[in-house]
């Protein structure tokens, strides 16, 4: 078994994607998204930019790719207080992948 892994890195140099690709062909990709990737609007989105928190990592989603096409087979989305902490993450559940296209990032 081998496995090759990259990264592409944001504007800040926080990994915006992991791409591992295995040996069965099939690649996995995580994609990251930080509170820079987001316009104003969402109250605790603002606190961490307004804070300098620009490297807390918001939404992680993993994707399967294989010559059928890309489709997501778990995410995290995470909120934080005004304090700047953790408030909840949510996990995404399902029992089927869902096509990448039809995927609604946060």
């Amino acid at each position: 078994l081998t496995q090759n892994t990259t990264y592409q890195y944001g504007d800040a140099l926080q990994v915006k994607q992991m791409q591992t690709t295995k040996s069965d062909g099939k690649i996995q990709n995580t994609y990251i998204t930080y509170p820079e990737d987001y316009t104003t609007g969402i109250a605790f989105k603002n606190n961490l930019k307004t804070n300098y928190m620009l490297t807390t990592h918001i939404e992680k989603v993993v994707t399967v790719a294989d010559a059928s096409g890309e489709y997501v087979i778990s995410g995290e989305l995470s909120t934080y207080s005004s304090a700047n902490m953790v408030d909840k993450v949510y996990q995404l559940e399902t029992e089927s992948p869902i096509a990448l296209a039809s995927f609604p990032f946060s």
